[in-house]
């Protein structure tokens, strides 16, 4: 046998045996699938990636470094990101053992944390950031800090599935927060909005409007500097500031200041 295909037979005999099935969902053993990788599973060094669509659910562990690929450890078809099915996933890879971090997008971090789904009040782990207060939304910069998720509470329904210590915020999520901020902001009647439309034909007015864009549509305003051309002096300010935070904080290198 050709030895890279012996090889990948080895490994397929050798991995098969750290996953099984129940139902619609595959979960491995992740101990057992790192030895068959021939790999050392630190989990400090790897976080928990769990990402949801309206077809599927699934868990993947990413290194910290990036040094290796991203590992599946958990797959679900017709699941969605329930309390219930959540806590599942993470009892059959054994959440409670590794104790990875976790990333992923806020409607499961709430689900994680067993926040009250749909538009509450306290919808923030964090802190006690009230969203019906619009008044000081601009205004408060430091709201009290949650001390304890604790159902009944503050729009808490359910026993936490994750430490609030262990959630690590996404930034892209965060980027795509800080766009619809800064359109938000922006005069429709100005040149800098009427751009904006332009350049997006086929979003709808309504849409950007309300600063609704997706991931790889956000990079484009960053990467053409007649956008910047085009804005206020106010909003060219609070643009160079997001670029430079996108860059150095919320992208793949963190500056040092």
């Amino acid at each position: 046998m050709h030895e890279p295909l012996f090889k990948d037979r080895c490994f397929y005999l050798a991995a098969r045996g750290s996953f099984c099935q129940d139902g619609d969902a595959i979960f491995c053993n992740v101990d057992s699938l790192f030895k068959a990788l021939g790999l050392q599973h630190n989990p400090q060094e790897w976080h928990l990636f769990i990402n949801s669509s309206k077809v599927s659910l699934k868990a993947v562990l990413l290194q910290n470094s990036n040094k290796h690929p991203s590992i599946p450890v958990g797959y679900a078809v017709r699941m969605k990101e329930t309390y219930e099915t959540l806590k599942h996933m993470l009892s059959s890879i054994e959440y409670s053992k590794h104790s990875w971090h976790i990333c992923t997008d806020f409607k499961v971090i709430a689900v994680l944390v067993g926040l009250q789904a749909g538009y509450t009040k306290f919808c923030c782990f964090l802190c006690q950031w009230d969203s019906r207060d619009r008044k000081k939304h601009y205004i408060k910069k430091v709201w009290p800090k949650r001390q304890l998720l604790i159902p009944s509470m503050k729009n808490e329904e359910n026993e936490p599935l994750v430490a609030s210590e262990k959630i690590l915020l996404p930034p892209l999520h965060i980027k795509l927060g800080l766009m619809k901020n800064f359109v938000k902001a922006m005069d429709c009647g100005a040149s800098g909005f009427q751009y904006l439309r332009l350049k997006f034909p086929k979003v709808n007015e309504a849409k950007i409007k309300e600063g609704i864009f997706v991931g790889p549509q956000i990079k484009q305003p960053m990467k053409d500097p007649v956008f910047e051309i085009k804005l206020t002096k106010k909003e060219t300010a609070a643009w160079t500031s997001f670029k430079e935070l996108a860059k150095n904080f919320l992208g793949n290198h963190k500056a040092e200041n």
